[in-house]
């Protein structure tokens, strides 16, 4: 792998240091690691935005009671054939 020098200030790279030696690794592994988090994180982001905006969708196209004409008007319609034996048709 190849390698290049990036500047940063002298605080910052006291601190990848200073990570680095806690974990006895690289300060190229803690920025790897750090950029890692920051990638997953963004991800979660972008799934939970996608999750809120469908239900959404949900909310504003099928309204409160998501009632799209294919459900019952009450339950009590499903439920009584099957306590009362076969339904008429």
């Amino acid at each position: 792998m190849t390698s290049t020098t990036i500047r940063v200030p002298q605080e910052l790279r006291d601190r990848l240091a200073a990570l680095a030696a806690h974990d006895g690794s690289s300060i190229a592994a803690v920025v790897e690691r750090a950029i890692a988090a920051r990638e997953r994180e963004a991800f979660w982001d972008v799934v939970r935005s996608d999750a809120l905006a469908g239900a959404f969708q949900l909310e504003t196209f099928a309204g409160p009671s998501a009632k799209n004409g294919l459900e019952p008007e009450s339950w009590e319609d499903v439920l009584r054939p099957a306590r009362g034996g076969a339904t008429p048709r």
